[in-house]
């Protein structure tokens, strides 16, 4: 156990967010009870500006240097993959944690265990691995089912990770299971073991969703957002992902959030950005049609994406065939509108 100056640590590179008001606290807390639970680090090469970096404790560090006092401090070896991996690791264990946090500390470790699952199989890529050695059956393919629930097709990651078109919200979840198999395969992950860690396949598809196309294309905007009620909505997040085929939306609503603190969903950003339709307010109960329409849109908007994919199929079986072209119609207005953003956004 060592005793650290504060500012000789680097703590530039450390995975998460900062918030002022938790240094202040551990300040106090700190300053009467002294530091129960040291933070770990590093040593930098020589030719480093301080010798020390940090790997976990952030906000322990930055309260003993508002309180004037040194830092507990347990020296760790690895290189930075494995160090990442061990911050994550402790962070992850934490209860408190917002989705927005979670959602880093699963990419840390998502990404350090596809790191290591390189080294062991000399540096190949997932898919060449997964070639190799015939990637578990069990955590990487997946079946495509008709509505009625037969099987369809089977298709593995690797094929799904050729794909050409390929939406944020699908590459998430494809990243999601290629990182389960990597957990299994270099750390020998049951399914318990992963699901006790809250790292199950589909957790692992929630927070690389809601890193992949929230946190990391606007880590800009992130000091301004983590106080945000709809930071601290998991589901709010995950409806605000499924507007990331136009990356320029997901940072407006972003900053339309940052704009409006007292907004308490992610549906006043998407109706005022016009990205979705409002569902009324305090008017008189919706009847007839408009009743069966607002129940239609808000069971779709629940479905996932797959789910969405196979109702498509039930809606063009159940439409009057003297409606089909008017569904035609509205569906190309919509894919044209998307094309239209998406061009915009590439070209800002």
């Amino acid at each position: 156990m060592l005793e650290l100056d504060p500012a000789t640590i680097d703590t530039s590179g450390r995975v998460g967010l900062f918030f002022p008001e938790k240094a202040e606290a551990y300040s106090v807390l700190i300053a009467r009870d002294g530091q129960r639970t040291p933070i770990t680090v590093r040593r930098n090469g020589s030719r480093a500006k301080v010798p020390w970096t940090l790997v976990a404790g952030l906000h322990r560090h930055a309260g003993c240097a508002l309180a004037g006092l040194s830092v507990r401090a347990l020296v760790v070896d690895g290189d930075e993959d494995e160090l990442k991996s061990v911050q994550a690791g402790e962070n992850l264990e934490r209860r408190d944690l917002s989705p927005l946090e979670r959602s880093m500390f699963v990419a840390a470790v998502a990404d350090a265990a596809k790191a290591r699952l390189r080294k062991l199989h000399d540096g190949k890529s997932q898919q060449q691995i997964a070639a190799e050695i015939g990637a578990s059956e069990r955590s990487v393919k997946m079946t495509e089912r008709s509505n009625e629930g037969a099987e369809i097709r089977s298709v593995t990651v690797t094929e799904r990770m050729g794909k050409v078109q390929f939406t944020p919200v699908e590459k998430a979840d494809a990243e999601a299971e290629g990182a389960d198999e990597a957990l299994r395969s270099t750390y020998r992950w049951s399914d318990a073991t992963a699901a006790a860690c809250g790292m199950g396949v589909e957790s692992l598809k929630r927070s690389l969703r809601i890193f992949r196309i929230i946190v990391e294309p606007n880590r800009d905007l992130m000091d301004g957002f983590k106080n945000h009620p709809v930071a601290s909505n998991a589901s709010a997040l995950l409806a605000i992902c499924a507007k990331g085929n136009v990356p320029a939306n997901v940072r407006a609503v972003l900053e339309w959030l940052i704009a409006n603190p007292a907004a308490t969903t992610a549906d006043e950003a998407l109706v005022a950005l016009e990205l979705m339709p409002s569902r009324g307010g305090t008017g008189a109960p919706a009847t007839g049609d408009t009743k069966f329409l607002n129940g239609l849109q808000s069971n779709l908007q629940r479905l996932s994406l797959n789910g969405q994919r196979r109702a498509a199929e039930v809606i063009a079986q159940s439409i009057t065939p003297s409606a089909l072209v008017a569904v035609r119609d509205a569906i190309s207005a919509r894919i044209a509108a998307i094309d239209s953003e998406q061009s915009k956004g590439e070209k800002a």
